[in-house]
């Protein structure tokens, strides 16, 4: 009934008018749809590395994995990239102590326990693991852990993604 009476270019003027109005004031917010896997992997290449960071630029829907980015954040890369957590952040040692938290067997849990003190605490870790054949069990939750991190990441900084 009102088709008629609107000026269809005065209606898409309008509407054409309110996009901008909202772009500009940041109400539309580019998607950017990732695999959760690539998060994953993201985060287990900055835990690996000594002063290894990744940083996601949503606009290009990429990361860029760099070990020589300034300590200091530059601010020509804060407007268009988003950090992920540190090795600090990801904190791998908690997550074994998580782990030997979920053993029964008291033994194993012992071993384990006393395997995490010191220095080589990951080496000594993984050979009680090993050693015990429960590495599959700790991988599976490391993984699982990883995951949990990757969709808190992606949750904090408005990144929608696909499993």
């Amino acid at each position: 009934m009102f088709d008629d009476i609107l000026d269809k270019t005065f209606y898409e003027k309008v509407l054409l008018f309110a996009f901008y109005y909202l772009l500009i004031y940041n109400e539309i917010k580019e998607v950017s749809y990732m695999k959760i896997d690539d998060v994953i992997m993201a985060l287990e290449f900055v835990s690996s590395g000594i002063d290894s960071r990744v940083y996601y630029n949503p606009k290009l829907k990429k990361f860029d994995y760099d070990s020589d980015f300034d300590c200091e954040f530059d601010e020509k890369y804060e407007q268009d990239y988003i950090m992920l957590p540190t090795k600090y952040d990801i904190n791998e040692y908690s997550m074994m102590e998580d782990f030997i938290e979920t053993v029964d067997n008291t033994k194993i849990h012992n071993e384990l326990s006393n395997a995490i003190r010191g220095r080589g605490a990951f080496r000594r870790f993984k050979d009680t693991c090993n050693y015990y054949n429960i590495e599959d069990k700790w991988y599976k939750f490391r993984d699982k852990k990883y995951k949990e991190l990757a969709r808190e990441w992606c949750f904090e900084n408005n990144i929608d993604f696909e499993e």
